[in-house]
């Protein structure tokens, strides 16, 4: 009798701009062979160098036992990079409106290094 072969699954993505300027994205799902079980969690195949050790009942996992628990998962992370890349955009915007603002008075004195500087307080 043949053992079978396990694996956890992983959603991931790319994106990339062609020559021509065209932004492509791809999604894709890699298989990732369990090595060994343990009480707490898997080693998983990774790579040529280490293998990757995956907590079996943690929140946020490495890989996923089954594809649709790997799905849930790549949502996830997708929609948390989102909500972090819009609080940082937000603060952008707020940071360039606080120096249009400032700049257009015209406020300036010398720094440290005694170069012109526009004060931003």
């Amino acid at each position: 009798m043949t053992k079978q072969i396990e694996h956890w699954y992983r959603f991931e993505d790319q994106i990339w701009i062609d020559y021509d300027g065209v932004r492509n994205v791809s999604v894709y799902l890699t298989k990732f062979v369990v090595t060994k079980h343990t009480l707490k969690g898997v080693w998983l195949e990774y790579g040529f160098e280490k293998d990757k050790f995956v907590l079996k009942n943690s929140r946020k996992r490495f890989a996923c036992p089954t594809v649709e628990e790997a799905k849930i998962s790549f949502l996830a992370r997708k929609q948390s990079q989102l909500c972090i890349l819009e609080a940082q955009v937000a603060g952008v915007r707020m940071i360039l409106t606080r120096a249009n603002t400032l700049m257009n008075e015209e406020v300036l004195h010398y720094g440290q290094e005694n170069c012109l500087q526009r004060r931003l307080l």
